[in-house]
């Protein structure tokens, strides 16, 4: 497990990647759309034919929301690499997204998946661990389950 030291500076070698892709969030912390905002304009793309949104929306000045089909969206590749991957969609477009997903985590980084019915877990994880991805945890409520992967690093 990397130290406080070595991710605060990962943070920041982070921020300037961002800075010189021409990202104005982490140096102005802009809120360009509420989250009602950010949903109306997914819905406008998605009424439109369009995989994605006219621009990036920065929802609360933390959250910058795309929509895309996964790593095929230009501008989330340029983002990458991720400290967390959040999915919640189902197992096997999961599976799928697997070697994309672990191509883009940062080292050490966190992937959540989702969505998941108990009895797909297994076949989730396999795929994931073919990448080089770990569990760290595994989440029961009722049917549904939530694993929690790290990458290397």
């Amino acid at each position: 497990m990397p130290s406080e030291s070595e991710l605060f500076a990962r943070r920041l070698e982070k921020r300037e990647r961002l800075l010189e892709l021409g990202d104005a969030y982490p140096a102005t912390l802009a809120r360009t759309h509420d989250a009602a905002a950010a949903v109306a304009a997914f819905e406008q793309a998605e009424a439109e034919g369009r995989e994605e949104t006219a621009e990036p929306l920065t929802v609360a000045g933390r959250v910058t929301a795309l929509r895309g089909r996964g790593f095929q969206n230009a501008r989330l590749r340029r983002r990458a690499p991720f400290d967390l991957v959040l999915a919640n969609i189902l197992a096997r477009p999961l599976v799928r997204l697997a070697p994309a997903i672990a191509r883009h985590l940062a080292p050490g980084g966190r992937v959540v998946l989702s969505g998941l019915l108990v009895e797909q877990g297994q076949a989730v994880l396999d795929a994931y661990r073919r990448h080089g991805l770990a569990r760290a945890e595994r989440i029961v409520l009722d049917e549904w389950l939530t694993l929690v992967l790290t990458g290397a690093g």
